[in-house]
């Protein structure tokens, strides 16, 4: 499996990437003690406004979907099926890279209650970057498949489970 939110932190590991984003957003996004990227505050900072989301995008991107990349020859050259976990796959416009899409979806209240624990951030925070995500609705009917997240961890595995034998047995 690559993770999304892995090679994001891999990506803000790029010394260039970190330059061009210290020039856009300003020396607060920096930890004056190692010179890393403070994820927390980059995220206030860029989701705050349209124009801060779309060069965080422009400047995250390239070098995201490239390690991405690496990753995904690295396991489909094992003979393995690679499978992405990205919640921003149709927003950076790479679905057509994928033979399946799956979109896992709760209810809204659920997804800001989650995220905004799992992020330790506000719900105010957790709104601001859902806002400028593609609708879920759209999202859904772009999908490949759909899985309803509105229950419990075991619930979730249980419908993964069974999907994930369902597209094995496709390919």
């Amino acid at each position: 499996m690559v993770e999304g939110d892995q090679m994001g932190r891999l990506t803000l590991l790029n010394q260039a990437v970190i330059d061009d984003l210290t020039l856009r957003f300003g020396d607060e996004i920096i930890s004056n003690e190692d010179g890393s990227i403070i994820r927390a505050v980059l995220g206030r900072v860029a989701f705050s406004s349209a124009s801060g989301r779309k060069d965080l995008m422009s400047i995250t991107f390239p070098e995201l979907y490239k390690i991405a990349n690496q990753h995904f020859n690295s396991e489909a050259n094992k003979g393995k099926i690679v499978v992405f976990d990205a919640a921003l796959i149709y927003e950076w416009g790479v679905e057509a890279d994928f033979d399946c899409t799956v979109v896992v979806n709760a209810p809204m209240d659920i997804i800001v209650h989650r995220a905004s624990k799992k992020l330790n951030t506000t719900t105010e925070e957790i709104r601001n970057r859902i806002s400028a995500q593609i609708p879920a609705e759209e999202k859904m009917r772009r999908a490949d498949r759909l899985i309803d997240n509105d229950g419990g961890l075991e619930d979730l595995i249980q419908k993964a489970k069974i999907m994930w034998s369902e597209i094995k047995l496709q390919k």
